[in-house]
């Protein structure tokens, strides 16, 4: 048996699905849906493995021409596999295929926790992570403060493989304050601190930060909303970090989101923090969630969180703007204080 080396063809991506691929031929607009012994052979060959290529299933991946070897030819190809196609493969329709190659990209906007699998050649992703913004505050006959942005980062990974799975965790908004009820801090990689509460007002919660990252060797379909994963886990590359709740009287708007560190590797930022009281009639904003692991922390004004990021595991990571956004809750209606927007997360291949 003769063994080489195999090479996914140009413009040929895939999609691991459970045990199974879906495949598709950019070129011709076909895709193809890989079980059984072929699926088998196409974790090999995007593992890099030397091939066995007297095996039919490799023969039937040259008659399709999703994959190029020196040591076996069209000709032969369809020779082996009997130009009938059946040893694992289906065919899929157009809108199936079209449906395939969407799922190369990532572009969500409400919070959770979001996966995309890297195709097959593809080494480097270009991203854009927003964090959420802070609930505004609230004060009884009063217009109260309204929330922070959330950071703005965008870059490009590199040192990625097919298989690796972009993690991208997008923070939720911070809630608004209301009377003297306070807004809780939005849902993220890093959790917002809660608004402070007193007499007459509460103050907004921080938003929760984004966050991007990779994991390699993960169980086929892992991507646990509750970001508790099995087995290899993500590595966290870079985080955006969330704006602050607002105060609960109109002059104390919360903090943005930090945009620092701009073409640097420095890592961890500050963590969000909770609004201490301002007075006995109103109560101050929860801090944005920030760029590090740990969630908002006690005490404090609102002050927004830190982004950061940091060169991980097999991974690259470069930064190349970072803004903030207004997606800060407002307070439009007096004594109720707007809840934050959330933020996205966008993940293309080039």
């Amino acid at each position: 048996m003769a063994h080489a080396l195999v090479t996914v063809a140009a413009k040929v991506v895939s999609r691991r699905i459970d045990d199974s691929y879906v495949v598709l031929d950019e070129g011709k607009l076909v895709a193809h849906h890989l079980t059984g012994e072929v699926a088998d052979v196409w974790t090999d060959i995007l593992a890099g493995e030397p091939i066995d290529l007297s095996a039919p299933a490799v023969a039937e991946l040259h008659a399709l021409g999703l994959i190029i070897s020196g040591g076996i030819g069209r000709r032969t190809a369809l020779k082996r596999a009997g130009v009938v196609v059946g040893l694992g493969i289906t065919s899929l329709a157009l809108p199936e295929a079209a449906a395939a190659a969407s799922a190369t990209s990532l572009n969500k906007a409400t919070a959770g926790t979001y996966c995309v699998t890297v195709p097959a050649g593809q080494t480097t992703a270009s991203f854009t992570i927003t964090a959420g913004g802070g609930g505004a505050g609230g004060l009884t006959g009063l217009l109260g403060g309204n929330g922070g942005g959330g950071a703005k980062l965008s870059g490009t990974i590199s040192g990625l493989v097919g298989g690796d799975v972009v993690v991208v965790v997008v923070g939720a908004g911070g809630s608004g304050g209301f009377a003297a009820i306070a807004g809780s801090g939005g849902s993220g990689y890093d959790s917002g601190g809660n608004g402070a509460a007193a007499l007459t007002g509460g103050g907004g919660g921080g938003g929760g930060a984004t966050s991007i990252g990779v994991v390699r060797g993960a169980a086929p379909g892992s991507c646990p909303a509750n970001q508790t994963w099995s087995g290899a886990a993500p590595t966290t590359l870079g985080v955006a970090g969330a704006g602050a709740g607002g105060g609960s009287t109109g002059t104390l708007n919360g903090g943005n989101g930090g945009t620092t560190n701009v073409g640097s590797t420095a890592a961890a930022g500050q963590n969000g923090k909770n609004g201490g009281l301002l007075n006995l009639f109103g109560g101050g904003g929860g801090g944005g969630g920030a760029g590090s692991p740990a969630p908002g922390g006690v005490g404090g004004g609102a002050t927004g969180g830190s982004s950061g990021w940091a060169n991980g595991g097999a991974w690259t990571i470069s930064v190349v703007s970072a803004t903030t956004v207004a997606n800060g809750g407002q307070d439009l209606l007096i004594g109720i204080g707007g809840t934050g927007s959330p933020g996205a997360g966008i993940v293309t291949f080039p």
